[in-house]
Order: C-alpha cells, then sequence, then structure tokens
C-alpha cells in the first residue's frame, strides 16, 4: 500500500472511490498501535 505513488481504492457502501494511503482503517490501526501498544493489547484483551 505504500509503494510511491500507488492508487489505492477502498470498496464501501458508497461504492469504490479512490483514498490516501494515511486515510485507509490498515494505516490508522497500526499507527495507533505503535503509538501506544499497550493500550491497543489492552482494548483488545478487555473482557466482554
Amino acid at each position: 500500500m505504500a509503494y510511491p505513488d500507488a492508487l489505492i481504492y477502498q470498496f464501501g457502501s458508497d461504492g469504490v472511490t479512490l483514498v490516501d494511503y494515511k486515510s485507509t482503517e490498515h494505516f490508522k490501526i497500526t499507527r495507533d498501535f505503535l503509538s501506544n501498544p499497550k493500550r491497543m493489547l489492552d482494548m483488545l484483551f478487555e473482557d466482554e
């Protein structure tokens, strides 16, 4: 996804759209995890 000048398409309820790399869910989740891994792991393993 981070290939220079790559075109990234997102499939959603509004159809197919062209999105910026930093707008993808994958990028946001990875960024959040790397920023605060303990918080993310706590969220993943919290009791329901």
